[in-house]
């Protein structure tokens, strides 16, 4: 089997884990462990935008709560179902938007002029049956200062 089959076999069965980096508006409950929803996709002016829906695609993703700042926190994110805009969804339903994310913003945040805070840390998946892990070395400073984002 091509390895371009055998990640996506991998991602269809559920085998690959991702970790994500994120900072957020508020402070992030740290009892706030874990985000089970129920979502949709639907087509806006040939754009894609996820929404809870009661009849939607089941989707969890846990967190850990880092650290905070007065306005911001920093937060661990790992999606366990792999649904389209799930952690910037699921982040902002329960009412911290992650900074930067337009799409997704709360209109009693005003969102600085800077990127969106969603760092991709670290995906694991196997490749010929040994356990890979790789892991983005420079972050670029992200979340190091909740300050002066």
């Amino acid at each position: 089997m091509s390895s371009l089959r055998e990640i996506h076999k991998q991602f269809r069965n559920k085998e690959v884990k991702k970790i994500y980096e994120c900072i957020v508006h508020g402070r992030w409950p740290e009892h706030l462990k874990k985000i089970e929803t129920n979502m949709d996709i639907k087509q806006v002016n040939s754009e894609r935008i996820a929404q809870l829906a009661i009849t939607g695609k089941e989707s969890l993703t846990k967190f850990t709560y880092v650290k905070h700042s007065a306005l911001y926190s920093h937060i661990i994110a790992i999606p366990i179902t792999g649904r389209t805009h799930q952690i910037r969804l699921h982040c902002s339903s329960a009412g911290y938007p992650i900074v930067g994310d337009q799409k997704y913003s709360i209109k009693n945040f005003a969102n600085p002029k800077c990127r969106m805070m969603l760092h991709a840390r670290e995906i694991n998946f196997f490749e010929d049956g040994k356990k890979v892990k790789v892991i983005s070395e420079d972050n670029h400073g992200f979340g190091e200062n909740l300050e002066i984002i």
